[in-house]
């Protein structure tokens, strides 16, 4: 056999490479990187979206913690309320004892006073022990007092009604309205007043115009009394006089009629 040289055929093989190179197709790898941007653009507005906080804050408020938090603000506003309302009650409380009204509506009293007392426990027990109840408790306590109050004040308006009317009455029967006519207005604008309080429940108002009525009725009558009294001892002395004129006349008309020694003209 014959043998062939390798620098014979070296040339012929390098051609056939350089061929082979230029005419291969391009691989797919040289696109790849266009795909990828393409997808990262794609999935960059999905990244950007706003929705999803929204639920995550929805999600968020409904949450133990959010919950915790609105029952916590409810308590303190209780315990708050608590304590201003005790406060109150204990100033009513106060002031029916400043009036001796305890004995007189002791039942009611006993009853606000108790109920004062549950509260009040409740209360220094500390923030954890308040609840409604003991709120309800405190609410009680200071309407009770409160109730006694005014129903006593009511009791005082009435009475004081009574007197200063029947007092106008009786300057009425006196004419002190025209006799004395400013002190009898000054009084009488005090009674309507009274009156007009008391329509409206003030009954410490009411109370109060009618307890200032009644002197100035009683001056007024007295004003009044005074000068009846006066006009009829004035009357009283023109009668008289007006008597011994008649006397006088009728001694005149004797004189004439008979003469100076009685005997007849």
């Amino acid at each position: 056999m014959r043998k062939v040289s390798f620098s014979r055929i070296w040339p012929a093989i390098l051609v056939v490479l350089v061929v082979s190179c230029k005419s291969a197709p391009k691989t797919v790898e040289e696109v790849q990187p266009e795909q990828a941007k393409v997808e990262d653009v794609a999935a960059e507005p999905e990244t950007e979206e706003e929705p999803a906080v929204v639920e995550e804050t929805e999600i968020a408020e409904e949450t133990p913690e959010a919950e915790d938090g609105e029952l916590l603000a409810k308590k303190q506003s209780m315990y708050a309320e608590l304590g201003e309302t005790l406060t109150a009650a204990r100033a009513k409380r106060q002031e029916v004892m400043n009036s001796n009204l305890n004995n007189d509506y002791k039942e009611r009293f006993d009853s606000a006073d108790g109920a004062l007392n549950t509260a009040t426990g409740t209360y220094e027990a500390g923030f954890d022990a308040v609840d409604e109840a003991a709120l309800t408790e405190a609410r009680s306590a200071l309407d009770g007092f409160t109730s006694i109050i005014n129903d006593a004040l009511l009791a005082k308006a009435e009475s004081l009604q009574s007197t200063s009317g029947s007092m106008q009455q009786q300057a009425l029967k006196l004419k002190a309205d025209t006799a004395v006519k400013q002190n009898y207005n000054l009084a009488a604008e005090l009674f309507n007043k009274g009156n007009a309080a008391m329509r409206s429940e003030d009954y410490a108002a009411a109370a109060e115009f009618y307890g200032e009525s009644i002197p100035a009725f009683m001056e007024t009558i007295n004003i009044a009394t005074e000068k009846k009294t006066k006009a009829e001892l004035a009357l009283k002395n023109a009668e008289e006089k007006i008597g011994e004129s008649e006397k006088i006349v009728e001694d005149a008309v004797k004189q004439l009629e008979t003469g100076e020694d009685g005997d007849a003209l």
